[in-house]
């Protein structure tokens, strides 16, 4: 099948945002350099927040420089005809940018952030959330598909499964376009129940090539949840399909219904109740931060869960991690007790909060007892939205024009004089 780009009607601002495809393009093959495209390289929750990490400074460096997309269509080639009957509820929206709850403290935020982050709180707290029925076995289809999706490993169980409850079923016809390349008002990301759709990309203007083929159980188009740029590929059925789809707004609402609920549970529940030891005195984070701050530092927190008898924490290795445990028993194992515990701990209880300050070798072993649901802060995040822990214990949060993080302490000393100088 062939897919070609419109020729006529180019004016100077399609040929500029075509070539910004173009490096859209080139952008992507060096995400994608030597990568396996199932993720299968990744292999740890570090590695994944990592590649997203990237993926996302990369996508928010194309979103501020491109805001349009070339006018693309398809057409028969040989003995093909054109697709047809695009689902066109999904064109023709504009959509703000993603606001992550972790950015929305008082540390300096532009204009445009502090509109988007006003208008996404007000979506998140409109959205009504609507469940469509299905029976088991697609409901299973759906959350295998996402659960292993870089996109959703964030995900609480529960919140994957509230997810795949909005998920709405869309059937398409042979020879359909579900989206095309260039196309910026698709918001809809699909899960393959029925059929086979084939990939195609047009390098540099060029004829379009097939890259490959989804199929049942296959996840497609799903930065379209979080971005409003362009697609770097077309999508068409090779035979009729049955799709499952989840919308942006539906998937914004979800998440950030949940998230506002974790914060909340952190904010009042957890976070209040944690001191760290300085000069033989306990400062509690109640005291330590003001309620904005309370509310940045819940949402770096994530969840992340554990089987009866996996070990949480090992006795004399390294951590920079600091959990409070949401739900279920752990206990409490040091060497000089060899098997037998010496406590258990349960909801409410934390532990490894040294880590926060500094490179802490553990003092003991921790263990789930039961199945355990637990909240994780790491120093590197901390330390890059708060600021050093172990700084602010010793001199308090620096004036506001000069407080930064300490991943911008190899630029310290530029700084300070800098401002000296003025």
């Amino acid at each position: 099948m062939a897919i070609q780009m419109n020729p006529s009607g180019h004016t100077g601002s399609d040929v500029s945002t075509l070539n910004n495809n173009k490096n859209t393009i080139s952008l992507l093959k060096s995400i994608l350099s030597n990568k396996p495209i199932d993720g299968s390289d990744i292999t740890t929750l570090d590695d994944a927040t990592h590649e997203l990490k990237r993926i996302r400074q990369l996508m928010e460096q194309y979103n501020h420089h491109h805001t349009a997309a070339p006018a693309l269509s398809s057409s028969a080639a040989a003995n093909k005809t054109k697709p047809s009957n695009v689902d066109n509820d999904q064109h023709g929206a504009t959509h703000e940018p993603v606001v992550d709850d972790s950015t929305e403290y008082a540390f300096g935020q532009s204009t445009r952030q502090r509109r988007t982050a006003v208008l996404e709180k007000q979506h998140i707290k409109d959205y009504v959330k609507n469940s469509i029925p299905k029976e088991p076995h697609v409901r299973e289809l759906i959350l295998n598909a996402i659960k292993t999706n870089l996109l959703f490993q964030q995900s609480t169980k529960d919140e994957l499964s509230e997810l795949v409850d909005v998920f709405e079923p869309v059937h398409f016809n042979q020879k359909d376009m579900v989206f095309q390349q260039g196309d910026s008002g698709h918001d809809a990301c699909y899960v393959v129940e029925q059929g086979q759709l084939s990939v195609y990309i047009s390098h540099n203007g060029g004829p379009y090539q097939m890259m490959g083929t989804y199929h049942g159980g296959k996840l497609f188009g799903e930065w379209a949840l979080v971005y409003g740029s362009p697609h770097l590929a077309t999508v068409v059925c090779d035979v009729d399909c049955k799709l499952w789809r989840i919308k942006r707004s539906w998937y914004r609402g979800v998440v950030g219904q949940n998230r506002q609920k974790l914060i909340e549970t952190l904010t009042k529940k957890f976070l209040p109740k944690v001191f760290l030891p300085r000069n033989k005195e306990k400062i509690y984070f109640k005291n330590l931060f003001n309620p904005t701050q309370m509310v940045t530092l819940a949402g770096l927190a994530k969840q992340i869960s554990f089987q009866a008898g996996d070990f949480i924490i090992r006795e004399s290795e390294k951590g920079d991690t600091f959990y409070m445990i949401q739900k279920g028993v752990v206990d409490l194992f040091i060497k000089a007790m060899k098997d037998v515990p010496i406590t258990a701990l349960d909801g409410g209880k934390y532990f490894g909060e040294r880590s926060l300050l500094q490179d802490d070798v553990r003092q003991a072993t921790l263990r789930a007892q039961t199945d355990v649901t637990c909240f994780l802060l790491t120093r590197e995040d901390v330390n890059r939205v708060i600021g050093s822990l172990e700084e602010i214990l010793e001199h308090g949060f620096p004036p506001k024009r000069l407080r930064m993080s300490t991943i911008q302490r190899d630029e310290k000393v530029k700084y300070e004089l800098k401002v000296e100088h003025k």
